[in-house]
Protein backbone atom coordinates (compact mmCIF):
# COMPACT_ATOMS: atom_id res chain seq x y z
CA UNK A 1 0.00 0.00 0.00
CA UNK A 2 2.65 2.53 0.79
CA UNK A 3 4.44 1.39 -2.65
CA UNK A 4 1.10 2.57 -4.27
CA UNK A 5 0.95 5.72 -2.26
CA UNK A 6 4.43 7.31 -2.92
CA UNK A 7 3.35 6.26 -6.99
CA UNK A 8 0.33 8.36 -6.87
CA UNK A 9 1.56 11.18 -4.92
CA UNK A 10 4.55 11.11 -7.54
CA UNK A 11 2.46 11.08 -9.98
CA UNK A 12 0.48 13.73 -9.08
CA UNK A 13 3.36 15.71 -8.12
CA UNK A 14 4.55 15.21 -11.63
CA UNK A 15 1.24 16.04 -13.27
CA UNK A 16 1.08 19.77 -11.05
CA UNK A 17 4.47 20.44 -12.45
CA UNK A 18 3.18 19.72 -16.23
CA UNK A 19 0.16 21.74 -15.90
CA UNK A 20 1.73 24.59 -14.36
CA UNK A 21 4.34 24.34 -17.31
CA UNK A 22 0.99 23.97 -19.62
CA UNK A 23 -0.03 27.31 -18.17
CA UNK A 24 2.88 29.19 -18.25
CA UNK A 25 3.62 28.15 -22.24
CA UNK A 26 0.33 29.34 -23.15
CA UNK A 27 -0.05 32.56 -21.26
CA UNK A 28 3.40 33.61 -22.62
CA UNK A 29 5.09 34.30 -19.51
CA UNK A 30 7.11 31.72 -17.06
CA UNK A 31 10.11 33.86 -14.87
CA UNK A 32 9.69 36.41 -17.58
CA UNK A 33 8.34 37.08 -21.09
CA UNK A 34 8.35 34.05 -22.70
CA UNK A 35 10.20 33.82 -26.20
CA UNK A 36 8.30 32.21 -28.63
CA UNK A 37 11.10 29.27 -28.38
CA UNK A 38 11.25 29.08 -24.79
CA UNK A 39 7.14 27.96 -24.76
CA UNK A 40 7.50 25.54 -27.15
CA UNK A 41 10.20 24.09 -25.26
CA UNK A 42 7.59 24.76 -22.33
CA UNK A 43 5.04 22.84 -24.35
CA UNK A 44 7.36 19.87 -25.25
CA UNK A 45 8.59 19.83 -21.25
CA UNK A 46 4.72 19.49 -20.04
CA UNK A 47 3.74 17.00 -22.89
CA UNK A 48 6.75 14.88 -21.84
CA UNK A 49 5.74 14.57 -18.25
CA UNK A 50 2.23 13.68 -19.21
CA UNK A 51 2.82 11.44 -21.70
CA UNK A 52 6.40 9.80 -21.10
CA UNK A 53 5.21 6.88 -22.83
CA UNK A 54 4.90 8.15 -26.27
CA UNK A 55 8.46 9.14 -26.57
CA UNK A 56 9.42 5.33 -25.27
CA UNK A 57 6.98 4.22 -28.18
CA UNK A 58 9.32 5.70 -30.63
CA UNK A 59 12.69 4.68 -29.32
CA UNK A 60 11.22 0.71 -27.92
CA UNK A 61 8.07 -0.51 -29.83
CA UNK A 62 6.37 -1.93 -26.89
CA UNK A 63 5.34 -5.28 -29.27
CA UNK A 64 7.31 -7.45 -30.96
CA UNK A 65 5.63 -8.94 -34.05
CA UNK A 66 5.56 -13.12 -34.26
CA UNK A 67 4.33 -15.85 -36.07
CA UNK A 68 1.05 -16.98 -35.31
CA UNK A 69 2.56 -20.86 -35.65
CA UNK A 70 3.65 -20.29 -32.31
CA UNK A 71 0.55 -18.61 -30.48
CA UNK A 72 0.71 -21.52 -28.04
CA UNK A 73 4.22 -21.44 -26.78
CA UNK A 74 3.54 -17.41 -26.57
CA UNK A 75 0.65 -17.53 -24.29
CA UNK A 76 2.32 -20.14 -22.19
CA UNK A 77 5.32 -17.91 -21.68
CA UNK A 78 3.19 -14.23 -21.72
CA UNK A 79 4.16 -12.63 -18.23
CA UNK A 80 0.71 -12.00 -15.98
CA UNK A 81 -1.14 -9.13 -16.51
CA UNK A 82 0.28 -8.66 -20.02
CA UNK A 83 -1.28 -8.36 -23.32
CA UNK A 84 -1.35 -10.92 -26.45
CA UNK A 85 -2.41 -9.50 -29.61
CA UNK A 86 -4.00 -12.03 -32.19
CA UNK A 87 -4.52 -11.08 -35.65
CA UNK A 88 -6.91 -13.99 -36.84
CA UNK A 89 -7.80 -14.42 -40.36
CA UNK A 90 -10.26 -16.60 -42.14
CA UNK A 91 -13.61 -17.10 -44.50
CA UNK A 92 -16.29 -14.41 -44.10
CA UNK A 93 -19.32 -15.70 -42.24
CA UNK A 94 -21.41 -13.44 -44.50
CA UNK A 95 -19.86 -13.79 -47.39
CA UNK A 96 -17.25 -17.05 -47.63
CA UNK A 97 -16.00 -16.38 -50.52
CA UNK A 98 -13.88 -13.27 -48.79
CA UNK A 99 -11.37 -13.38 -46.17
CA UNK A 100 -11.29 -10.98 -43.17
CA UNK A 101 -8.63 -10.26 -40.11
CA UNK A 102 -9.60 -9.34 -36.83
CA UNK A 103 -7.53 -8.21 -34.19
CA UNK A 104 -8.29 -9.94 -30.50
CA UNK A 105 -6.53 -8.75 -27.79
CA UNK A 106 -5.84 -10.96 -24.76
CA UNK A 107 -5.16 -9.66 -21.28
CA UNK A 108 -2.83 -12.47 -19.61
CA UNK A 109 -4.53 -12.73 -15.74
CA UNK A 110 -3.01 -15.56 -14.40
CA UNK A 111 1.15 -17.02 -14.14
CA UNK A 112 3.08 -18.32 -17.14
CA UNK A 113 2.35 -21.78 -17.37
CA UNK A 114 0.31 -24.32 -20.29
CA UNK A 115 -0.29 -21.82 -23.40
CA UNK A 116 -3.68 -24.43 -24.20
CA UNK A 117 -5.15 -23.84 -21.23
CA UNK A 118 -5.01 -20.31 -20.95
CA UNK A 119 -5.86 -19.93 -24.40
CA UNK A 120 -9.09 -21.88 -23.87
CA UNK A 121 -10.14 -19.55 -20.76
CA UNK A 122 -10.87 -16.99 -23.54
CA UNK A 123 -12.68 -19.57 -25.46
CA UNK A 124 -9.99 -19.90 -27.79
CA UNK A 125 -9.02 -23.39 -29.09
CA UNK A 126 -6.58 -24.38 -31.45
CA UNK A 127 -6.53 -27.99 -33.43
CA UNK A 128 -2.68 -29.61 -32.38
CA UNK A 129 -2.30 -30.45 -36.23
CA UNK A 130 -3.47 -28.10 -38.09
CA UNK A 131 -3.54 -24.82 -35.55
CA UNK A 132 -6.65 -23.59 -36.79
CA UNK A 133 -8.79 -21.93 -34.73
CA UNK A 134 -12.08 -23.66 -33.51
CA UNK A 135 -15.06 -22.24 -33.34
CA UNK A 136 -15.49 -20.50 -29.79
CA UNK A 137 -18.49 -21.95 -27.96
CA UNK A 138 -21.43 -19.97 -26.84
CA UNK A 139 -20.65 -17.91 -23.50
CA UNK A 140 -16.83 -17.78 -23.36
CA UNK A 141 -15.14 -14.24 -24.13
CA UNK A 142 -14.52 -14.41 -27.89
CA UNK A 143 -18.22 -16.16 -28.82
CA UNK A 144 -18.37 -13.28 -31.65
CA UNK A 145 -15.99 -14.28 -33.66
CA UNK A 146 -18.86 -17.23 -34.52
CA UNK A 147 -20.78 -14.33 -35.91
CA UNK A 148 -17.67 -12.90 -37.89
CA UNK A 149 -15.85 -16.04 -39.25
CA UNK A 150 -17.20 -19.21 -40.73
CA UNK A 151 -15.54 -22.11 -39.02
CA UNK A 152 -17.22 -25.02 -41.30
CA UNK A 153 -15.75 -23.56 -44.12
CA UNK A 154 -12.77 -25.73 -45.85
CA UNK A 155 -10.37 -22.78 -45.55
CA UNK A 156 -9.47 -22.55 -41.64
CA UNK A 157 -9.81 -19.51 -39.70
CA UNK A 158 -5.74 -19.05 -38.58
CA UNK A 159 -3.45 -16.76 -36.18
CA UNK A 160 -1.35 -15.12 -38.72
CA UNK A 161 0.44 -12.95 -36.27
CA UNK A 162 1.15 -12.57 -32.84
CA UNK A 163 2.36 -9.01 -30.76
CA UNK A 164 3.77 -9.92 -27.64
CA UNK A 165 4.91 -7.96 -25.36
CA UNK A 166 8.68 -6.98 -24.85
CA UNK A 167 10.50 -5.56 -22.05
CA UNK A 168 11.62 -1.98 -21.98
CA UNK A 169 13.11 0.60 -19.64
CA UNK A 170 10.69 2.26 -17.86
CA UNK A 171 8.97 5.41 -19.35
CA UNK A 172 9.84 7.73 -16.61
CA UNK A 173 13.50 8.04 -17.90
CA UNK A 174 12.17 10.59 -20.16
CA UNK A 175 11.66 12.95 -17.07
CA UNK A 176 15.39 13.53 -17.08
CA UNK A 177 15.73 15.09 -20.42
CA UNK A 178 12.70 17.39 -19.70
CA UNK A 179 13.80 18.89 -17.00
CA UNK A 180 16.95 19.59 -17.98
CA UNK A 181 15.37 21.56 -20.75
CA UNK A 182 13.24 23.08 -18.03
CA UNK A 183 16.70 24.09 -16.04
CA UNK A 184 17.87 25.82 -19.74
CA UNK A 185 14.68 27.59 -20.00
CA UNK A 186 15.37 28.69 -16.41
CA UNK A 187 18.78 29.82 -16.99
CA UNK A 188 17.89 31.75 -19.80
CA UNK A 189 15.07 33.78 -18.78
CA UNK A 190 16.80 34.05 -15.09
CA UNK A 191 19.35 36.29 -17.51
CA UNK A 192 16.25 38.80 -18.84
CA UNK A 193 14.26 38.30 -15.52
CA UNK A 194 13.97 42.27 -13.73
CA UNK A 195 10.78 41.57 -11.50
CA UNK A 196 11.09 38.60 -9.19
CA UNK A 197 9.02 36.15 -9.99
CA UNK A 198 7.66 35.84 -6.35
Amino acid sequence: IDVTLGKAVFVFFIAVIAMMLFAAATQGYFLTRNRLYESAALLLIAFTLFRPGFWLDQVQPPFASQSGENIIQLAGDAPENSELRLTLSGPDFNDPDNTIDTLVVLKMQDEPGDGAVRLAKFGLAFDPETQALQEPMFGTPNEKLGTLFDFYDDRSVKVTQVEAPVERVFKEIFYIPAFLLLIGVVLLQRRRQTVPAF
